[in-house]
């Protein structure tokens, strides 16, 4: 969402401040290179969209094109069963679908599960 609270205010949120509070939420934010990121700044969410199946896959999960031939990431999201959509317009659902994705996503990546030692002898020597 780039920082033109006019975009938004008050068919989206009720004032600037909420505006800003929003856009503020990791819900709100796509990791991108420095230069992608001038290069497309503040251009309305429609004209950037496109251009994010070129980035890092999960700035690609926005975009339908995303989802084609690509079966490591498709296999993955079927076994994880996490919400991950394309989004074609970026608004409050979208922000907050993206909050929840970004959350359950957070917690299998640093899950104790993940963490856990396998095998006894392994286990032994962690706990000494």
């Amino acid at each position: 969402m780039a920082d033109k609270p006019e975009r938004y205010v008050p068919d989206v949120y009720p004032n600037e401040h909420v505006f800003a509070e929003e856009r503020n939420r990791l819900g709100a934010l796509l990791l991108v290179p420095k230069s992608f990121n001038a290069s497309y700044g503040a251009l309305p969410y429609k004209d950037k969209r496109p251009h994010y199946n070129s980035q890092n896959l999960l700035a690609r999960t926005f975009t339908d094109e995303g989802y084609d031939h690509n079966p490591k990431f498709l296999g993955y999201w079927e076994r994880s069963g996490l919400p991950f959509e394309s989004v074609a317009e970026f608004g409050k659902d979208a922000l907050q679908g993206r909050q929840a994705l970004y959350r359950d996503l957070a917690a299998e990546v640093w899950s104790v599960e993940r963490f856990e030692l396998k095998g006894s002898a392994s286990a032994g020597a962690a706990a000494a």
